[in-house]
């Protein structure tokens, strides 16, 4: 599997990152809401549910992704700052 593909499978995305309780890269997924569900809803509201989704697709980049491995449970903040560590050091 290549390591920046990244799928959406049933309102779930998966992608590989590194953990750091593992130490290694790994498969981490983070649970969205359905596309598929989102679409449906907008149809039977006339389009009043796409001014709801757009918040919530907001409130869901704040999900933790979850290591299969050791189902440890990460934020994408914590990514920002393991990076802006690494430049701080060179």
């Amino acid at each position: 599997m290549d390591p920046e593909r990244r799928c959406e499978v049933m309102g779930v995305i998966e992608t590989r990152r590194y953990c750091s309780t593992c130490g290694r890269q790994t498969r981490h997924v983070s649970q969205r809401f359905s596309p598929e569900a989102a679409l449906l809803l907008a149809i039977l509201t006339a389009g009043l549910f796409l001014i709801m989704w757009f918040f919530i697709s907001i409130g869901e980049r704040h999900k933790p992704w979850v290591c299969c491995e050791c189902s440890e449970r990460r934020h994408t903040s914590d990514d920002k700052k393991r990076e802006k560590q690494t430049q701080n050091v060179e």
